[in-house]
């Protein structure tokens, strides 16, 4: 880790940081843009790029903190969809090694995803395998999100399947829980995300499956990890989605859409400040 305050900003200007449950702002000053580009978070962590050398960075906003990982250069042709780190725990929680946890990057091109991942310090991207979601999706792609749960990391197929990733014996995906009766779909005109549910239970991870057609329809399930089923929900209670990853206290953030599923647009809007 570098030393607290490198390439900070400045000009004194700071970036706002909103509490996504209290509402509670922080102004905390971040790297200059002209250095580095934000392409996402996880953990509470940012992932910065620099521009110039393609290296890439985890940054702790509250300690400033760098964590350097392996240059974008060889993959600068996708976009970061997700972002999150896998910990090698026990059954209590417990982690099982004292080596860095992975950081592992969802990303998508035009025409294909990639899933990848490394510790600090390494010095290249190592691939996991995703062959086992090709029947399912055909040339469509595949992978567009993810989410960080206690460790691990899950990501949605299309039609709303959820999967894992997991690098032993070797790195590839592993089906968790799978669509079943009349909620299996082909997913051509489908997407499905994985967000949290902004509380504090053990697995706290929804899949928010969105229909594209002459009207979108959203269709949302409780992920229950620890029994591997998917639990449909009629409506969502003091919860907001921003689609494709952020979660609100509905009853925090009372001029806002209440207990729906919002779009990207919505969510833009909103982080620029005109709806809080």
């Amino acid at each position: 880790m570098l030393s607290p305050g490198y390439k900070l900003r400045t000009d004194g200007v700071a970036e706002r940081f909103v509490n996504v449950r209290t509402g509670t702002i922080l102004r905390i000053r971040l790297p200059t843009p002209e250095d580095y580009t934000h392409h996402g978070n996880t953990e509470g962590l940012l992932i910065l790029v620099d521009d110039i050398t393609d290296s890439v960075c985890l940054l702790n906003p509250l300690t400033m903190a760098f964590t350097d990982l392996p240059s974008f250069t060889s993959i600068h042709h996708f976009n970061i969809k997700a972002a999150g780190v896998l910990v090698d725990v026990n059954e209590q929680g417990h982690a099982r090694s004292s080596e860095p946890p992975n950081v592992v990057l969802s990303l998508s091109s035009q025409t294909r995803t990639l899933l990848v991942y490394a510790r600090p310090k390494d010095v290249v991207w190592r691939v996991v395998d995703t062959s086992c979601t090709d029947e399912l999706e055909g040339k469509l792609p595949t992978i567009k999100c993810g989410l960080s749960v206690w460790g691990r990391f899950y990501i949605p197929t299309r039609g709303g399947d959820v999967l894992r990733v997991v690098l032993e014996p070797w790195p590839h995906l592993t089906f968790v829980v799978k669509q079943t009766g009349s909620s299996v779909c082909s997913g051509l005109s489908e997407t499905s995300y994985h967000v949290s549910t902004g509380d504090d239970r053990k697995d706290g991870m929804l899949l928010v499956r969105k229909k594209i057609g002459i009207q979108q329809t959203c269709d949302t399930w409780d992920v229950d990890l620890q029994n591997r089923r998917l639990i449909r929900i009629s409506a969502l209670s003091d919860m907001t989605v921003m689609l494709p990853s952020i979660t609100l206290r509905s009853s925090t953030f009372p001029s806002i859409i209440q207990n729906g599923v919002c779009s990207k647009d919505y969510m833009q809007r909103l982080l620029c400040g005109n709806l809080i």
